[in-house]
């Protein structure tokens, strides 16, 4: 799938007009309302139930290896395709669910705006200097 992506990279009108006029916003929507009334970050909530997956797997190889009931390059060979396995999966549902927007058209171009030039080094500081003070404005001074 990722390399479908890298594929696809290379045709943004094609993914914009399949993915992101299509099926895309649908998929957002499905995700938005199943996830969004969850004050957590569903990503964060998998991460963590496939470290605890993969912390109960290998307590259980550990005890079978104890027992005499498999070895350590058998355990280690079988823990990596599993884990494999499901690191595929969750890219490949990433790829599906989120992943093709990095194929899409950049949002200028999509929406077509006109993009000025870059901002120069000595303004992007000022720029950021400003929005630092804005921020963090220093005692006892009104923002």
């Amino acid at each position: 799938m990722a390399s479908l992506s890298l594929v696809l990279a290379r045709f943004p009108g094609l993914v914009e007009q399949v993915y992101g006029a299509g099926v895309g916003p649908r998929i957002a929507r499905a995700l938005s309302l199943a996830t969004g009334w969850f004050p957590v970050s569903v990503s964060w909530l998998l991460f963590l139930g496939l470290g605890a997956w993969a912390g109960v797997r290998s307590a259980r190889a550990v005890a079978r290896i104890r027992r005499g009931e498999l070895g350590w390059g058998s355990a280690f060979k079988g823990g990596g395709i599993r884990l494999a396995g499901v690191v595929g999966l969750l890219l490949l549902v990433f790829y599906l669910f989120w992943g093709l927007n990095y194929a899409r058209a950049p949002i200028d171009q999509r929406l077509g705006l006109v993009t000025a030039a870059p901002l120069d080094v000595k303004e992007l500081r000022d720029l950021t200097a400003h929005a630092m003070e804005r921020t963090n404005p220093s005692p006892g001074r009104p923002t």
